[in-house]
């Protein structure tokens, strides 16, 4: 089984439009096939 660490980024912070989404930890690419499109940052740490 792979590992992949990954980290949250933030698009819109403190807009009324702000959501969250997923990037590799390593090289800082964003992971398009993840659901990046959390309203909480506490929401992602559920999954």
């Amino acid at each position: 089984m792979m590992e992949l660490r990954v980290t949250t980024y933030c698009i819109n912070k403190g807009q009324p439009g702000q959501y969250f989404g997923l990037k590799n930890a390593e090289t800082g690419d964003v992971l398009y096939y993840a659901p990046n499109n959390w309203k909480t940052e506490k929401g992602i740490r559920t999954c």
